[in-house]
């Protein structure tokens, strides 16, 4: 792949990589933490059966089918090891994962792979090529101030999309975004037990900087997961949730339908 020649941290004067896919030198199969990062190129495009008497429409078909683009699936999992992954190495595995198998089987399966061993700097690194500190942040963007990329960095999404790719996004995000204000209505300071309900906050708009800005058609995301608020899910940079039926819980005891729950 080609060189971003744009990819400069111009406060540290640090020289763009020479390649767009360029991970942090920890191998896979001596890193001990949590984090697994799983990437699958797969094709799904089985050979056709031609039948064709002509030898002129023969070779059409075979032109066509050439242009063909593969489909591309990339999964990133947090707090996996390469050892719970039944088909990484020799040996019987607790867990069964036919279908993993199965994908990655008709597919390539990359075991020499390189990442940051925390999940916000992780993705970014995926998705742009980039080491974590030529992002917004060193160590990678966890709240909702701003994306991790910078004005001049382009996703693997957003270069799928100008080569003719549909792209999607389903899970956790943890790649930053800005929340929505109303108009002259911007809080000094987010207060994140109110960030669905606050009066500053116009969830009737999309996110700012989110999936939708970073190269993905279509979205369903969590912009923390379960690590922080908002507790909810966004389709395509939109909350899912009615900020009228929003609520914090506090730690304690609460009475519910079904028994107490505890906080």
């Amino acid at each position: 792949m080609a060189r971003d020649n744009n990819c400069i941290d111009k406060k540290r004067n640090i020289p763009g990589n020479s390649m767009l896919l360029k991970f942090r030198t920890y191998r896979l199969h001596i890193i001990t933490t949590t984090l697994l990062l799983s990437v699958f190129l797969t094709s799904l495009i089985s050979a056709p059966q031609v039948n064709i008497s002509s030898q002129g429409n023969a070779l059409k078909k075979s032109q066509g089918n050439a242009r063909k683009k593969s489909n591309i699936i990339l999964i990133l999992a947090d707090d996996v090891g390469t050892g719970d992954i039944p088909f990484y190495w020799e040996g019987p595995s607790k867990v069964k994962m036919p279908h993993l198998k199965d994908l990655a089987n008709k597919g390539v399966l990359f075991k020499d792979a390189h990442s940051s061993p925390l999940c916000a700097p992780s993705r970014y690194m995926l998705l742009s090529g980039n080491y974590p500190h030529r992002g917004r942040n060193i160590y990678g963007t966890w709240g909702l101030n701003g994306s991790q990329f910078t004005g001049n960095q382009k996703s693997i999404a957003k270069s799928l999309q100008e080569h003719g790719y549909s792209t999607g996004v389903f899970g956790k995000w943890h790649l930053g975004a800005k929340i929505p204000y109303r108009s002259g209505n911007r809080p000094e300071k987010m207060k994140l037990k109110s960030v669905i309900q606050h009066d500053g906050h116009d969830w009737s708009k999309p996110l700012i900087q989110g999936p939708s800005d970073t190269g993905f058609n279509s979205s369903y995301i969590a912009t923390h997961g379960v690590q922080g608020p908002p507790y909810s899910f966004f389709r395509n940079d939109y909350l899912m949730t009615d900020p009228s039926k929003a609520r914090w819980w506090y730690p304690g005891d609460y009475d519910m339908p079904r028994g107490t729950s505890k906080i």
